[in-house]
């Protein structure tokens, strides 16, 4: 009961429209290249590009496109066919913090139509190459 009130308590978001979102594109990234969107309602926009941090309770429509590198806050509402790194069609994913080689990455595990892909900081492969990815690191 307590998530719930969390939730309905986020405090309302500015809509996003694409003019916003293109001057904040061009002109508000932080000194490490990411655009944080975590203050807007994002409705309105259908193709995102690289390295965006959203933030929670934000509410997607269909026909989304997500370019590389994406943060997604908590309790988020995905509509129908969303794309992610550009070219793959999200059906589900995981988020898991704490991870990475500075362990204070989030960790995503898509299940796509084209398979199921890992985005861990930097890195964003299948499954088996992060496996094989991780076992070279921890045993050698």
């Amino acid at each position: 009961m307590k998530l719930l009130k969390k939730i309905k308590d986020f405090p309302k978001k500015k809509i996003l429209t694409k003019e916003k979102y293109n001057e904040l594109d061009n002109n508000h990234r932080d000194e490490y290249g990411w655009l944080n969107l975590s203050n807007y309602d994002c409705s309105e926009i259908k193709e995102f590009g690289n390295c965006i941090r959203f933030g929670d309770g934000i509410k997607f429509g269909d026909d989304i496109k997500f370019g590389n590198r994406i943060r997604f806050g908590y309790d988020i509402m995905f509509g129908n066919n969303i794309t992610i790194e550009g070219k793959y069609k999200l059906k589900s994913y995981l988020k898991f913090c704490g991870f990475g080689s500075r362990s204070n990455t989030d960790t995503y595990i898509y299940n796509c139509e084209e398979g199921i892909f890992v985005r861990c900081d930097c890195f964003f492969d299948s499954m088996e190459e992060f496996i094989e990815r991780v076992e070279d690191e921890v045993l050698y």
